[in-house]
This record gives structure tokens, C-alpha cells and sequence, in this order.
């Protein structure tokens, strides 16, 4: 099953977000509990909370933001590759300005993490396109049924219609 890159970025940003603001919160409960821990147990909980979102901010929220720039990269490469149909390194290398050496680790990276599925790497060069994946492309844009119009399955390069009880061959 192919995976969706942009929703994993999506999800690294909102993360790496989250942790920026637990850093900026945490300092002032830290200071809040700190300066009123002898009135009420509340303020010794603000200033745990605060202790914790300083130390997570801290140390986890630089990480996050260097995995989303990576995920980025990748989500750029990946729809140069899908979108503009690049296939050379050499190409993809100039589009993008990073080394060949560089995209061609990329390129790897996006076929072993199920981003690009339905392409092969030939000699760390040029991608090719399988023919199950074209075969795929071409199921994908029309999922109906030709008679009836219902939603088709599709299995082992067999169409097949709950609703009308038909089969078609996927070419």
C-alpha cells in the first residue's frame, strides 16, 4: 500500500508546531509555579507541566523541525518524479540543486518508505515506470462501472462489479 507523503508532512509540521509552542509556554509555568508554589498545589502542577513542555521543547522540537525539512525534501522530489514525469538523477539533480549522489539516496529512500510505489531504480540513474503501475494509473481514474455505474474491485488484474455482477480486464 502506497503511503501519503503529504499527510506525513502534514502531521511532522502540526508535531514540530506544537512542541515550538509547548517550549514558549513552559518557561513562563515555570516560573508562575515556581514563584507560588507555597499557596496552592495547583501552581507545583503548573510548575511540573512547565518543566516538562521546557525540556520537550527543548530537546525534541529541534529534531522535529530537521525531520519535517527531510520529509519536505522528499514531498519535492516525490511530485517532481509524479507530477513533471522526471526520471533522470541527472535531471532531478539540476531541478532541484542537490547532487546526484544526494537524490539518488532520496530516490531510495522514497521507494523503501512505500512513497513511490510502482517504479524501479535502475542503476542508481533513471527510474522506469512498471507496467503494474500503469496498469494501476489507469484502473485509478475510472473506478466505476462502465454498465451501472457502481464502485469497482479490483483483484489480480480483474475489475469486478458487486452491484451488476460483471468482470473487466485490466489492461
Amino acid at each position: 500500500m502506497q503511503k501519503d507523503i503529504k499527510k506525513d508532512c502534514s502531521k511532522l509540521l502540526i508535531t514540530s508546531i506544537i512542541l515550538s509552542i509547548m517550549f514558549v509556554v513552559g518557561i513562563p509555568l515555570i516560573v508562575i509555579g515556581a514563584t507560588n508554589m507555597s499557596k496552592n498545589g495547583f501552581f507545583i502542577f503548573l510548575f511540573i507541566v512547565g518543566i516538562v513542555f521546557t525540556v520537550l521543547g527543548f530537546y525534541v522540537m529541534p529534531i522535529m523541525w530537521v525531520i519535517y525539512g527531510e520529509k519536505v525534501s522528499l514531498k519535492n522530489l516525490f511530485e517532481i518524479i509524479t507530477i513533471d514525469k522526471m526520471y533522470s538523477v541527472k535531471e532531478l539533480s539540476l531541478n532541484l540543486n542537490k547532487s546526484e549522489s544526494t537524490i539518488a539516496k532520496q530516490i531510495t529512500t522514497l521507494i523503501q518508505k512505500r512513497y513511490l510505489v510502482g517504479y524501479t531504480f535502475v542503476n542508481r540513474q533513471e527510474l522506469k515506470v512498471s507496467d503494474n503501475a500503469i496498469k494501476n494509473v489507469n484502473i485509478m481514474k475510472s473506478k466505476k462501472c462502465p454498465n451501472c455505474g457502481a464502485n469497482l474491485t479490483i483483484k489480480n488484474n480483474v475489475a469486478f462489479c458487486e452491484y451488476c455482477q460483471t468482470n473487466y480486464e485490466v489492461k
